[in-house]
């Protein structure tokens, strides 16, 4: 089990790319990984080539459940994207994952999802909606459709393990900061990280944007994600 982790992780790291105070790390770290990816996937094979060659309710929920597990962490990614463009122009703008961006983008999922399963109304807004990007699109309310909710505890078991091992970005977010942040990584704390590995890179990190050595905190933060340190 263990050696299956490992593969994952330097999946993951293959992915997401490198992250550390040279070379800080693209915000989007809980979209390139395995998981999503092959959530996307799924959906696009799905319904691209499983729903119009043999239909059925099945391919539906399929598509159902791939779509609430990867959507959430889309629009995290995406709005952090926005964020660091805008960050480039001036903005003083946290673009790395933080949790009230996770949940934000999970409740939205919820509701959204259950008002277009619920409600014509909210369906047919929906599919105008996504009609002026795809040329035309139609969704059908049926409450049996909620049964697929439970795939969004995967969006948020992922996004949380981005956050636990450090979210990407975090280092770039720091260095632009007016201020230096008291705890940068509390968040990782927060969400379950190891209390020693947390402790151990804030202090890196504050002694690093004092003008400190950089190598202490690619040290502490390979070691919060369990990785060999970045080349």
């Amino acid at each position: 089990m263990e050696s299956h982790v490992s593969a994952y992780r330097r999946a993951w790291r293959f992915l997401a790319g490198p992250d550390s105070t040279a070379r800080p790390g693209f915000p989007a770290a809980e979209l390139l990984a395995p998981l999503p990816l092959a959530c996307i996937a799924l959906l696009v094979v799905n319904d691209w080539l499983l729903k119009p060659a043999v239909g059925g309710t099945i391919t539906g929920k399929l598509s159902d459940v791939a779509g609430l597990a990867v959507v959430p962490l889309v629009a995290t990614a995406a709005l952090d994207v926005a964020f660091m463009a805008l960050a480039r122009l001036g903005l003083r703008l946290d673009f790395s994952l933080r949790p009230w961006k996770l949940h934000a983008a999970l409740v939205i999922a919820f509701l959204g999802f259950t008002a277009v399963k619920l409600s014509p109304a909210a369906a047919a807004v929906v599919a105008a909606t996504l009609s002026v990007v795809t040329g035309g699109s139609t969704i059908v309310p049926d409450p049996t459709d909620l049964i697929a909710l439970p795939a969004l505890l995967v969006a948020y078991w992922h996004g949380r393990q981005v956050i636990v091992r450090g979210s990407y970005g975090r280092l770039a977010v720091l260095r632009r900061a007016r201020e230096p942040i008291a705890a940068p990584f509390a968040d990782a704390l927060a969400m379950g990280a190891d209390p020693d590995a947390v402790r151990e890179l804030d202090a890196a990190a504050l002694a690093w944007l004092a003008g400190g050595d950089a190598a202490p905190v690619d040290a502490a933060l390979a070691r919060l994600r369990r990785c060999p340190l970045e080349e």
